[in-house]
């Protein structure tokens, strides 16, 4: 074990992974580091008490902090052991989040990627920002450890429009108005008015009498009788 910081050169990748064997006076507390990404070097420095001007709740908070610094090291996964007498009574272990702090009281919260309690061992993995860390139960939740969730590209739904279905109106059937049958009027029959057959009515035709005189004097009548005329009689 080594008391105070151990600077290390380390290659990205994801296959170099280094453990610092550090610790205190009041206890080994060792660094696990696997480089995600960038080649460089990294140095972990360990410190007991609570971080200065973090403002965080000494009951709830680890009595120790470790300092990370990393030249050309972009990602990396991190994992703290910690002594059992560190954790203060007032804290619940098993909520411990970890606790960055950049100066003052500026302390983001994040939830670990694991934490096993029993071997005291605390793991974050895709840390990108390196500076003091520690564990806590204090503060508001913790901010999720950030994943590469693909987004869902939403699924447009047809809306079944239903088709409206036609009215079937009957056609009106016209009603058939029965033509007049014209009524046969008789035309009445001329009466045969007989023609009157007249009745011949015998006229007597004027007598001629013609007066002849003779050498004597004496007149002498010659009479015609009458041819009898038939008049037809109305």
């Amino acid at each position: 074990m080594v008391f105070g910081a151990i600077p290390n050169a380390l290659l990205g990748g994801g296959s170099n992974t280094f453990v610092y064997f550090v610790g205190t006076t009041s206890g080994y507390s060792p660094a696990t580091i696997n480089v995600d990404s960038g080649v460089g070097s990294f140095t972990v420095s360990p410190a007991t008490g609570i971080i200065s001007g973090s403002g965080l709740d000494p009951a709830k908070t680890l009595a120790r902090y470790w300092s990370l610094t990393a030249s050309g090291i972009s990602q990396a996964d991190i994992a703290f052991q910690y002594p059992q007498a560190d954790v203060p009574g007032g804290a619940v272990e098993s909520q411990f989040k970890f606790v960055r702090n950049t100066g003052g009281s500026n302390n983001t919260f994040i939830a670990p990627t694991g934490l096993n309690t029993a071997s005291n061992v605390a793991t974050l993995t895709n840390v990108t920002q390196f500076s003091d860390w520690t564990l806590s139960d204090d503060g508001p939740a913790p901010t999720p450890t950030p994943t590469n969730t693909p987004t869902a590209t939403p699924t447009s739904t047809p809306t079944n429009t239903p088709t409206a279905t036609p009215t079937n109106t009957p056609t009106a059937t016209p009603t058939s108005t029965p033509t007049a049958t014209p009524t046969n009027t008789p035309t009445a029959t001329p009466t045969a008015t007989p023609t009157a057959t007249p009745t011949p009515v015998s006229v007597p035709t004027a007598v001629s009498v013609a007066a002849n005189v003779t050498s004597a004097g004496a007149t002498a009548h010659t009479v015609t009788r009458p041819t009898p005329t038939t008049r037809a009689s109305m």
